[in-house]
């Protein structure tokens, strides 16, 4: 069995760090929040919702990290990473990984310091939230595969995704960065439906809505393309057709959507929606939606450099949610 480092007991960290934890392997989750630490560290990281579960891993602070450290699993926010950089550089033992699952280019960020050697990366869609210090819920399943910068399928990320499939299937994918881009136009997306306040398939019913997101996509994917990204299908939704204008490969996309959105357990909103309306704090949209408009290549973004402002607009406390910013981000 391997070791495992969990940076960020959050959703994605507490949900993969848990299954690892259930499946033998020795993992160590590094938590930065104090009240959620201390509920994991005193009664466990509660798993509820899909495949609901009791994991007792120990769980330290980031100042407690040692060295000599194996495989660090990366799970913290986007905007996070470059504080987590420092905390983790010469702690990596000679064979030692760093695997980022979060969302954006966070691979490339990590190979600057780590080398792109000792960097994997994730594409995943799978779903949960924080409910409360030491509970996660747990929606459901999604997309998982596993990636090395250069598209190789290594034995290294072979192991990884054996064992990282303790929580759902996880692949191996040769196209990693063409997911983790692809996924950022659905990002751009999401960014949009999160500044409405409402489910985003009543979002997705409401066809002025579904052309301004629609737009949202095709931006998005004139940068991906503009970065020499392969785009790949996200769970039915295909970049590709926004940026063809192909309407039957528009339309099967936003039925897929409307399908994972349908599936969901206890979850129709995005993680993005409850980091500005339930947790009242920064979310990823800079790490995330501004690092890709930085990459634009000269490609006209209007609606995603609205749908930022917007995003913006809520943190700093100056604009509220609701459908009123329909209006905003389709320039009306």
């Amino acid at each position: 069995m391997t070791a495992y480092t969990v940076v960020g007991a959050g959703a994605i960290g507490g949900l993969v760090g848990a299954a690892l934890d259930a499946a033998g392997h020795s993992v160590t989750f590094v938590e930065a929040d104090p009240a959620h630490r201390a509920a994991i560290a005193e009664g466990g990281l509660r798993i509820t919702g899909h495949r609901p579960r009791l994991c007792r891993a120990r769980v330290i602070a980031p100042e407690a990290l040692g060295e000599g450290l194996g495989r660090v699993i990366l799970a913290v926010k986007s905007l996070h990473t470059r504080v987590a950089i420092p905390a983790l550089a010469g702690r990596l033992a000679a064979d030692g990984l760093v695997v980022s699952l979060q969302n954006g280019l966070n691979p490339l960020i990590l190979a600057e310091t780590f080398g792109a050697g000792r960097v994997l990366g994730a594409y995943l869609t799978f779903g949960g939230f924080v409910e409360a210090p030491g509970h996660i819920h747990h929606a459901g399943e999604g997309s998982f595969a596993v990636g090395e910068l250069d598209g190789s399928i290594s034995p290294r990320l072979a192991a990884l995704a054996a064992d990282l499939s303790a929580l759902q299937p996880c692949a191996t994918t040769t196209n990693l960065l063409g997911h983790l881009w692809s996924k950022m136009v659905l990002g751009a997306v999401y960014y949009g439906t999160a500044v409405l306040d409402r489910d985003v398939n009543e979002i997705y019913a409401d066809p002025r809505a579904v052309a301004v997101l629609g737009e949202a996509a095709r931006e998005g994917a004139a940068i991906a393309a503009a970065n020499g990204a392969r785009l790949e299908d996200c769970d039915g939704f295909d970049p590709r057709a926004f940026l063809a204008g192909d309407a039957a490969g528009i339309a099967a996309s936003w039925a897929a959507q409307r399908a994972y959105w349908g599936g969901h357990v206890g979850s129709a909103r995005t993680g993005i929606w409850r980091d500005l309306a339930v947790r009242r704090r920064k979310t990823e949209c800079e790490a995330h939606l501004g690092a890709m408009l930085d990459r634009r290549q000269g490609v006209a973004t209007p609606v995603l450099d609205r749908i930022r402002a917007a995003v913006a607009a809520i943190e700093a406390g100056e604009r509220a949610l609701g459908w009123q910013n329909l209006a905003l981000i389709a320039g009306g």
